[in-house]
């Protein structure tokens, strides 16, 4: 028995309400927290050498106040870059099909709270069957479970009910729709859920721009399937809400 200390980061592109078909949440898996670091290390070393060209002030009148890159207005070699090496992590996406949500009622906040929850803890629950799967760690192993989301206006008690309702879907096993799904952790589980200022974190960024990367081929694609084809090169876990049957 062994204990890992699990981070994730973790963006979305695309709002619930939006017009749209589609929203995703997507993000990166860190095994340390020394990987992470590392990570946004190296990450920042890339934006460093590209920022200046995102910045609308004369260089004669830099401030040293670098906008942040955004998936929205990134140049597609820098978009290549930046994933080329975000890719190199387990990346993972949950894509909520809207067409087919029937049971979400956009205009009420707190439905689609429930499903924006709900569609994270999906897709972590995914991620450790998958890390599981790979050998990264067993079920009877320790985790402590941090997932770093980018920055929501939320209460504490929120947060909290958030990390509970993680908690208990992978190490008490939890009923759905009166089918019980029993825990995938055996092991001591802790999860801390983070609010990130995405400015401030690079890898709150990389999510980002994982996010709206994937979120376009959604978008752009002919179709579903050719969309998910592509995604599939980039994340290692993907979720469909509502499932396809």
């Amino acid at each position: 028995m062994k204990y890992i200390d699990l981070y994730c980061a973790i963006d979305d592109s695309g709002k619930i309400d939006d017009p749209y078909p589609y929203s995703v949440y997507a993000g990166l898996v860190f095994l340390s927290s020394r990987e992470r670091s590392s990570f946004m290390a190296r990450y920042g070393h890339i934006v460093s050498s590209i920022r200046c060209r995102y910045c609308d002030k004369p260089a004669l009148e830099c401030d040293g106040v670098c906008p942040e890159i955004k998936s929205c207005r990134i140049k597609p070699q820098h978009r290549r870059q930046l994933i080329n090496f975000i890719r190199r992590k387990l990346c993972f996406i949950v894509i909520a099909d809207k067409q087919n949500l029937t049971h979400v009622n956009f205009r009420n906040k707190r439905s689609k709270r429930r499903f924006l929850d709900y569609s994270v803890k999906i897709v972590i629950k995914s991620v450790v069957r998958e890390m599981m799967r790979r050998e990264i760690f067993s079920a009877w192993d320790d985790v402590c479970l941090t997932l770093n989301i980018d920055n929501e206006n939320r209460s504490s008690d929120g947060i909290y009910s958030f990390q509970e309702s993680i908690r208990k879907e992978l190490h008490e096993g939890m009923h759905h729709n009166n089918v019980f799904f029993p825990p995938i952790i055996k092991g001591e589980l802790t999860v801390r859920i983070r609010y990130r200022d995405s400015k401030e974190n690079y890898d709150v960024q990389s999510a980002d721009i994982l996010a709206g990367t994937l979120r376009r081929y959604l978008i752009r694609c002919e179709t579903f399937q050719e969309a998910l084809g592509r995604i599939a090169r980039i994340a290692d876990v993907i979720e469909i809400i509502p499932a396809q049957k």
